[in-house]
Parts: structure tokens; C-alpha cells; sequence
């Protein structure tokens, strides 16, 4: 299982490019001006050798140095003792979310509204619609979502709905080693309850299946029954959850 979850958390990772970072000891710490949790986060995904209490210091002076708070991405077979020793720390749990996984070899989720427009790039409409629905105004934060989406270096399915020359609802599907992404799935709230999530994720599943996908996986906040009641419809179930262990300033 601890295998399957790193594979899992590695395809995140090309999923969602941070500007830039760095490997240390087993931990990628990942930087990207402050935008989101998951593009400025230390990630422990293999074994160590130095002693934890160095490198808690070491990340501590990174990321407080950058002007950022210390955020710890963790997961069910994340190293215990690390995350008992943020804990005692006054390290605290924020955004909790749990993985999806669905074999697509045996789903029968193949049917798909002809009202999804699917891209295999990232479109300008889409990125604009994103920036909008998300409220980000500040320029900086504008320059580096752009950054990050436009570098996603593998096979991508952009979609969305259009109505009244307005999207109103849109999804992105990533693609590596037949593993297929779905993320950033947002219907407009006047839109909400029709079906339309469920057209756009099946649009995705069924672009990704055509292109070799196989297995299919999502992020979902762990609080969100109407989403995961959607993904689990679609057959989704449960793989392992994670969560944030963050520290906004130094003592």
C-alpha cells in the first residue's frame, strides 16, 4: 500500500508543478510564491537518514526565509514519529482530504454530454474562468497559477460547459503511466444538482480512457459529502487520506 501511495503522490505532484524545488534527505519541499498549500509544501515521501529534529529546523529556516508558512503535506503511512513530533511542535491539522482511485478496465462510465468542450492544452477561457471563480486578483498570485498550469508536463484533457456564452462548469484531466488526475472539478453554484459535475468528469474518463488511462484518481476535502457522494456514483472509493500539518510563524 505505501508503494501504491507514493506512486499516487508523485503523479500529484507532475500534476500540479511548483516554481520551484528542492530534495532533501528523502523530503521535497516545493515553493511557488505562497499559491496554495499543495505548491509550497514539504512532502516526506522516502526514507531518511538524517534525525527528524535537523530537518524539522532546516524546513523551518527555508520556508520562514521565503516569508511562507512551514506546511507539511502527510498521509496515513507518512512517517509516525513525524507526525507526532510537528504535533508536539504546535504544528496544526488543516485541509484534510482523501484520494479517490477507480479502475477504469471494468468501469462502464463512458458516456459523456456533448456539451463538454475538451482540450488537449490548457485553454485561455479555461485559465481566465479559473482565476475568476477562485477570486485571484493579486498579480503575483495571477503570473504563478498561470506558471504552474501551462507547465504540466504531461498529457492534459481541459474541460468545461458553456451556457449563455458563460462556463458554468469545469474540470482538468492529467495524464501519466496510465494513471489519470482529475482536478479543479467546480460547477457554478446556480448550476449545481443538474448533472453537470458528473458530465464533465465522465468527459474527462472517457478522453483519458481513449488515450491508454487506466486507473483514474482525484483530491477531495474530506468534509465535502456532496462531492464525494458525486465521485462515488461514479465509482470512485477511498483509497487513503491526507492532510497538512502547518506552522504559520517562527517562536
Amino acid at each position: 500500500m505505501k508503494n501504491l501511495i507514493n506512486h499516487l503522490e508523485e503523479l500529484a505532484l507532475n500534476a500540479f508543478p511548483a516554481l520551484t524545488s528542492e530534495l532533501y534527505d528523502g523530503w521535497l519541499l516545493r515553493f511557488s510564491n505562497g499559491y496554495t498549500y499543495r505548491a509550497n509544501c514539504i512532502n516526506p515521501l522516502y526514507a531518511s537518514i538524517i534525525d527528524i529534529t535537523t530537518k524539522i529546523s532546516y524546513c523551518e529556516n527555508k520556508y520562514f526565509s521565503h516569508g511562507l508558512p512551514v506546511v507539511y503535506k502527510m498521509t496515513d503511512f507518512s512517517t509516525p514519529d513525524l507526525d507526532c513530533e510537528l504535533n508536539k511542535l504546535g504544528y496544526q491539522i488543516k485541509k484534510q482530504a482523501d484520494i479517490m482511485t477507480l479502475p477504469l478496465l471494468t468501469t462502464s462510465v463512458l458516456e459523456s454530454s456533448n456539451e463538454v468542450v475538451i482540450s488537449e492544452k490548457i485553454e485561455g477561457v479555461w485559465l481566465d474562468n479559473f482565476l475568476a471563480v477562485n477570486n485571484i486578483t493579486d498579480q503575483l498570485q495571477r503570473s504563478t497559477v498561470k506558471t504552474i498550469f501551462l507547465n504540466i508536463p504531461n498529457q492534459l484533457f481541459c474541460a468545461y460547459i458553456k451556457e449563455n456564452n458563460r462556463i458554468i462548469g469545469f474540470g482538468l484531466g492529467v495524464l501519466e503511466r496510465n494513471h489519470l488526475g482529475l482536478f479543479d472539478i467546480y460547477i457554478d453554484e446556480g448550476y449545481r444538482n443538474q448533472g453537470i459535475g458528473k458530465s464533465i468528469c465522465m468527459a474527462i474518463i472517457k478522453a483519458g480512457l481513449t488515450a491508454g488511462a487506466r486507473t483514474a484518481y482525484l483530491q477531495v476535502m474530506s468534509l465535502n459529502t456532496a462531492a464525494i457522494n458525486l465521485y462515488r456514483k461514479l465509482g470512485f472509493s477511498r483509497l487513503y487520506t491526507y492532510w497538512y500539518r502547518v506552522k504559520e510563524t517562527a517562536e
